[in-house]
């Protein structure tokens, strides 16, 4: 039986990706998840640490993902958790990766506007050549590029607050 969970973190780096020797695609993130809360009774935040993940997407999503996430965004992720305890230099440790099933923007913190990846394919991508019309979005334009789309320009600006998430603990 398969659990889905659902994690609200920040991004820690900007995606890895690539594809598999078969030419399925793959994408990876690492995320801070926050375990802070609102003390009704004081009127503070109590913190009470950080956890980081591993965020792993495949296929459609993955390129997606790599599309889209950016290091310091606030996303929402849904999926499987899969725990792996580990031991190195005489410490151990347990870490956890996320298989992502949905991969989204917290929109507490911004706005987005979706843009089909169909949409996306079917005009021209940044280097000349043509979308594929069918399946996910291009790969990633370079830092500092325009999106292959104007459908994205009409989306409200995002005054996100500068957040740097804090170091794992291996």
């Amino acid at each position: 039986m398969k659990f889905t969970n659902v994690f609200v973190g920040t991004v820690g780096q900007e995606p890895r990706s690539g594809a598999f020797d078969d030419g399925r695609p793959w994408a990876n993130v690492r995320i801070a998840v926050n375990h802070d809360y609102f003390n009704g009774a004081t009127g503070e935040v109590v913190s009470r640490g950080v956890s980081w993940f591993d965020v792993n997407a495949y296929g459609a999503l993955a390129k997606n993902m790599a599309y889209c996430v950016h290091k310091g965004d606030s996303i929402i992720v849904a999926g499987e958790l899969r725990l792996r305890d580990w031991e190195k230099d005489g410490r151990t440790g347990t870490s956890g990766t996320i298989v992502a099933d949905v991969v989204g923007p917290n929109l507490l913190f911004g706005v987005a506007k979706f843009v089909s990846s169909s949409t996306l394919n079917a005009e021209p991508l940044p280097d000349g050549g043509e979308g594929e019309g069918d399946g996910p979005v291009p790969p990633p334009v370079g830092a500092g590029d325009e999106p292959p789309t104007a459908a994205l320009a009409d989306a409200a600006p995002q005054d996100k607050e500068e957040r740097e998430p804090a170091g794992a603990p291996f």
